[in-house]
């Protein structure tokens, strides 16, 4: 928010809000109904954490595909991809990324999948 180009409508329109206790409808409610346009969370409780195993799996499996970086680093090796598919599961080990990677340390940066 500290950005020049950051409409002061914007930086004015700011909430604090409690987190919510787990992801249910009831809990995520007030955050969806509230018309600030910024929502700032002091502290976030492990939500992940609170799903039970078939809707963690579910809402795993969705969230793998969200992001992905295009960068202008150099690749490895000639003709090789130069992009890097950020995990967001990163922190979870060990675990498959969305290119079936098995990771059994903690996440780098690799090129391509």
């Amino acid at each position: 928010l500290n950005n020049s180009r950051t409409p002061d409508a914007v930086r004015q329109s700011l909430a604090f809000p409690d987190p919510p206790a787990d992801l249910s409808a009831a809990s995520l409610a007030p955050l969806a109904a509230a018309t600030a346009r910024v929502l700032h969370f002091a502290r976030m409780p492990d939500l992940y954490a609170t799903l039970p195993p078939a809707d963690a799996t579910r809402v795993r499996q969705e969230m793998m595909w969200y992001t992905t970086l295009w960068c202008c680093s150099k690749p490895a090796a000639p003709k090789t991809p130069g992009h890097i598919f950020y995990d967001m599961f990163f922190d979870v080990v060990p675990h498959t990324d969305k290119s079936r990677r098995e990771w059994t340390e903690p996440w780098t940066p690799k090129f391509g999948p």
